[in-house]
């Protein structure tokens, strides 16, 4: 087994440890670094091409660590060329988008505020967002089963779009009854008609109270990912909480949605 697979796996170790333990810092590897930083600024053809042969070697035996790789080394980069390592690279390495996945959704785990900013932009592609259409995140499905979805990809989920973020859980894990189904779907379009008439600067009491009735109703839903919902509503929006709403989620019986409601 080469160096830089026991590295990687070594870097990927904590995952499959104890799902309460909501951490991760990815590691770099300086042998790759090296590498990664001769084949972006390769004086010739053929030493880009040698070194490519070397990264390629390396994607075939664990992408998703190369990739892990090349996403610090853009992270660290002082220069213009090298922010766009990964750019450059992702497709002369043939890294599928299930290779970024693996390797990016992790880093929302990390303590390190910066990665994950940096992570929440380089997914950012797969999700669709502009400003004026919200975020689909179906190509979350994988990531968020039961006993799978983390805490801070939980969080990166609900306060990027709780709309989004509900739509998703629901489809995965299901509501529990056709009457709670429509109760969640008219919550988000509550959600969704408020923002929209904030948006515009209209007069929207009549949209707020709507939107009040269904958070009081959902923030003591069975569901914890209804009560996430909630949670991250308020946090996005402090006017519309009430007394006692917020801290009672953030002692919530879910640690997902204790962990969305953490400073």
């Amino acid at each position: 087994m080469s160096t830089f697979l026991i590295a990687a796996l070594a870097t990927l170790a904590p995952l499959a440890q104890d799902a309460e333990r909501e951490a991760y810092e990815p590691r770099l590897d300086a042998d790759v670094q090296r590498v990664i930083h001769t084949c972006v600024h390769a004086a010739t053809p053929a030493e880009r091409d040698a070194t490519l042969i070397e990264l390629g070697t390396l994607a075939r035996n664990d992408a998703p660590a190369l990739v892990t790789q090349l996403f610090l080394y853009s992270e660290a980069a002082t220069t213009t060329r090298d922010g766009m390592a990964f750019g450059l690279l992702r497709e002369p390495l043939a890294l599928r988008d299930a290779d970024l996945l693996a390797a990016l959704i992790p880093v929302f785990e990390s303590s390190k505020p910066d990665l994950r900013r940096g992570a929440a932009g380089a997914l950012s592609e797969f999700e669709g967002a502009d400003a004026r259409t919200p975020p689909d995140f179906g190509v979350y499905r994988a990531w968020v089963t039961e006993g799978r979805l983390r805490a801070g990809f939980a969080r990166h989920l609900f306060t990027t779009s709780p709309a989004a973020a509900l739509t998703l859980l629901e489809s995965v894990q299901g509501a529990q009854t056709e009457s709670k189904s429509n109760e969640l779907s008219s919550a988000r379009r509550a959600l969704e008609a408020w923002q929209d008439r904030e948006r515009r600067g209209v007069a929207s009491s009549g949209a707020k109270h709507v939107l009040l009735t269904h958070l009081d109703t959902l923030r003591t839903h069975d569901a914890w990912w209804a009560r996430a919902f909630v949670a991250a509503v308020l946090i996005e929006h402090p006017p519309l909480s009430r007394a006692g709403w917020l801290a009672k989620l953030q002692t919530d019986k879910h640690r997902l949605v204790r962990a969305i409601t953490a400073p």
